[in-house]
């Protein structure tokens, strides 16, 4: 079983090489504003987890494209990566972005109301 070490700089190499290809290779109209935010990597390195973004993209439609792209991908990885097993990828949307910007959202809100009503209770 790799180490936990040799998990993550595989999952790096991944990451940068289905940018890459999303980037150069890839014509599908559903996928020309998504970025790859990260690659985890099961221990055995059989299967992969790929978490994306997408500007203005429908993620239902990006999720389509990227399963019609599945095959190729894999591909891809088999002549790229010196890899045993090419792992089986799972495509997810990757909702950190927005749950960061709606919790800044909150935090805004919040402040917004401490500053507008300041403690009145100064005696």
């Amino acid at each position: 079983m790799p180490s936990s070490q040799r998990v993550l700089q595989v999952g790096d190499q991944l990451q940068r090489l289905l940018a890459e290809t999303l980037l150069r290779e890839i014509k599908d109209p559903r996928l020309s504003q998504v970025n790859i935010t990260a690659v985890k990597l099961s221990r055995d390195l059989s299967h992969a987890k790929v978490y994306f973004t997408c500007g203005n993209k429908s993620q239902e439609a990006a999720l389509k494209a990227f399963e019609k792209a599945k095959a190729f991908f894999k591909r891809v990885i088999s002549k790229q990566c010196q890899l045993r097993i090419v792992p089986n990828l799972q495509f997810h949307y990757d909702q950190s972005l927005a749950r960061g910007e709606h919790l800044t959202s909150l935090i805004n809100k919040a402040m917004d109301q401490v500053v507008s009503d300041p403690d009145e209770s100064t005696d």
